[in-house]
């Protein structure tokens, strides 16, 4: 059985790089970020390292604790899977 290919392209690191740099951006620690959401330090680490998937809800409140349209995120990792959308 060959693996779904959304699930195989799922850009785990892309999403954690484009949410780190919003993050810094707004000079925010990753505890900030962690107290934040609930979670802990070492959560927002894999998440920016693309070593965990995100769950939408987490994704959402994450943006908007950067203050990044989650639109932007996403259309960002559309022109990364696919250059030429």
């Amino acid at each position: 059985m060959n693996p779904d290919p959304i699930i195989k392209c799922y850009p785990r690191k892309e999403i954690g790089k484009i949410l780190k740099n919003a993050r810094e951006q707004k000079h925010l620690s990753q505890q900030e970020v962690a107290d934040r959401l609930f979670i802990s330090r070492p959560e927002v680490s894999k998440m920016e390292a693309g070593k965990v998937s995100i769950p939408v809800t987490r994704f959402l409140y994450y943006c908007l604790i950067v203050d990044i349209s989650p639109s932007i995120v996403i259309n960002k990792i559309v022109k990364i899977i696919n250059p030429s959308h």
